[in-house]
């Protein structure tokens, strides 16, 4: 029974351990596609994307990333697969996220078709 206690305190402390880790941690290129589900970007003044999949990602390269006091600016060149209307979307996109509570979340996204 001892053994099981030692286990389940090493356990819960590995997983909170983690757990404060990924919050200081900044936001890769996984965590940024993954808050852009759901999401719609402005493509300029007429048209947007509708992020709705991690699959439709087809390229992702964060360009720049540049960090004030909580706050990241990323500069990034993505391909979506837009199954919606049939097209394959290259797009630069400029988002911002803030720290709040312990956690990144975005507070900003443009971007521009690159044609």
């Amino acid at each position: 029974m001892k053994a099981f206690k030692n286990l389940a305190t090493a356990l819960i402390a590995t997983v909170f351990l983690f757990s404060c880790i990924s919050f200081n941690k900044t936001p890769n290129e996984t965590q940024i596609k993954t808050d852009l589900i759901g999401q719609t970007m402005r493509l300029g003044s007429t048209s947007y994307e509708i992020f709705t999949s991690l699959t439709n990602f087809k390229e992702f390269v964060i360009k720049n990333k540049s960090k004030q006091e909580g706050i990241i600016e990323f500069d990034i060149f993505m391909v979506y697969e837009d199954t919606e209307h049939g097209t394959t979307d290259p797009i630069n996109a400029k988002i911002v996220y803030k720290k709040s509570d312990s956690k990144w979340i975005i507070v900003s996204m443009t971007g521009k078709l690159q044609r």
